[in-house]
């Protein structure tokens, strides 16, 4: 199973809130068996072969991203309970460990800069596309997010330039030498 953090995003609500709707929509994936990264890769899967009528989905990617939108409700229910107008549902987020890695260094390196939010949204989408089209193609994950490490790079070095990006890999790699060390 992929390691992941669900996220859940909801206007108005607070942090404790938020992780009540987390929690939640994480046991009712647990409950469920089904890791909510596989939930999360066929609901974007079945939407977009809804959207450009030319996809192919299987029943069991149907029946997955059934279980995506289902735990929304279910993080919904748990986060906004009491509220007087409450959502049907709450957009949840996947972050993936080494994307919140990066931003966390990027927080850290530029901490007005909105990079967190501007970083998740440029990289959620190239990790989850090139991993997935990678394992499908028999590509071992781990030497997948080798390539995926190298793509991520490319973009940072764009975004932030060439020396903001060593900059960057290096406060990162510190973090690492200095988690390994405690």
């Amino acid at each position: 199973m992929r390691a992941t953090k669900l996220l859940i995003v909801q206007d108005g609500a607070t942090a404790e809130e938020l992780q009540r709707g987390s929690d939640a929509a994480m046991a009712f994936f647990e409950s469920a068996g089904v890791a909510p990264w596989d939930a999360a890769h066929a609901a974007l899967k079945v939407k977009d072969a809804a959207e450009n009528a030319a996809g192919w989905f299987s029943a069991r990617e149907f029946e997955l991203a059934a279980l995506w939108d289902r735990a929304g409700c279910v993080a919904a229910d748990a986060c906004c309970a009491g509220w007087a107008k409450k959502p049907k549902t709450v957009c949840l987020r996947l972050v993936d460990p080494f994307e919140e890695r990066i931003a966390a260094a990027l927080a850290d390196l530029y901490p007005d800069s909105g990079a967190l939010g501007a970083l998740h949204d440029v990289t959620s989408g190239v990790i989850g596309q090139t991993l997935t089209a990678m394992t499908e193609r028999g590509v071992p994950e781990p030497i997948a997010m080798q390539s995926i490490t190298v793509i991520v790079t490319n973009l940072l070095v764009e975004w932030i330039g060439p020396d903001g990006a060593a900059g960057l890999l290096r406060h990162m790699a510190d973090k690492i030498d200095a988690e390994r060390l405690h």
